[in-house]
């Protein structure tokens, strides 16, 4: 049973990530009919058949390439289907809806299933963050303020984080972060990041909120050295933040609590 429903997590994990990336393209140019309408090819803008549009595997068989005009295929596109289908399964990983007492017998935990489902959602919106400004260095509306409501909504229905405790962890995030923005003047973080924190601050509460945030800036950190050694950027390039923003909650989402007792058992 575990496999079958595995299965069905990566292709819904693949299905949606291949509809995130046509709403990214679509969003960025600005295109009517952001939600509905055909995918067609960017480059010879033909529409696309349904065989066409299979994820993964597709990009795989055509070879990064468009079927009718040759011409080649973001990678981020495959990039994204990848990294849905992973984090689908992670997530099952990390919530076992399923609970097997057998070969033929199971149940389902329809608490679990929840919260499975809850952050599910959250993370559809994540990884349109991610993608999204990693690629234009720009965080859209139709992504961080989703993010920020379904994450308030679903802690306080769910009683994942009771409302003090959201409160003082987004009083937290808009010092850290909307501090940074106002001293650097917007140089150092953008209006959008500032946003992805609030919903950071909601989906966490203000203890797994500090954990994102160290997590986040630490691999910041080492990306960063890592482009300038390798000279990939200089001092003055413009590094997009979310992505690290979205690692960090993904991070913690898997082993924050985790990271909190194993900071606590060695300093207290």
């Amino acid at each position: 049973m575990t496999i079958i429903i595995l299965v069905l997590l990566i292709i819904l994990g693949t299905s949606l990530g291949s509809f995130l990336s046509v709403i990214i393209h679509r969003v960025e140019k600005q295109q009517k009919g952001i939600i509905i309408g055909r995918s067609r090819c960017p480059h010879c803008r033909k529409t696309l058949a349904p065989a066409d549009l299979v994820p993964i595997l597709n990009y795989l068989y055509l070879r990064g390439k468009c079927r009718y005009c040759k011409k080649p295929i973001s990678p981020m596109y495959f990039f994204l289907e990848i990294t849905s289908a992973l984090v689908f399964v992670l997530l099952y990983v990390k919530f076992p809806f399923v609970m097997e007492f057998g070969a033929e017998t199971y149940s389902i935990n329809t608490a679990t299933l929840l919260q499975y489902v809850f952050y599910a959602l959250n993370s559809v919106f994540l990884i349109g963050i991610f993608f999204h400004d990693l690629q234009y260095t720009r965080i859209p509306d139709i992504f961080v303020f989703p993010f920020i409501a379904l994450s308030l909504i679903g802690s306080l229905v769910m009683h994942n984080i009771d409302f003090p405790n959201l409160m003082i962890a987004v009083a937290l995030a808009l010092l850290f972060f909307g501090g940074q923005r106002l001293l650097s003047k917007g140089a150092w973080l953008g209006e959008g990041d500032v946003y992805v924190a609030v919903g950071m601050a909601f989906l966490f509460g203000w203890k797994l909120l500090i954990v994102a945030t160290v997590l986040t800036y630490l691999l910041g950190a080492i990306i960063s050295i890592l482009l300038l050694i390798l000279k990939k950027v200089d001092r003055k390039s413009k590094i997009p933040f979310a992505p690290f923003m979205v690692f960090g909650s993904f991070a913690t989402l898997l082993y924050g609590e985790e990271i909190l007792t194993w900071y606590s058992n060695i300093y207290f």
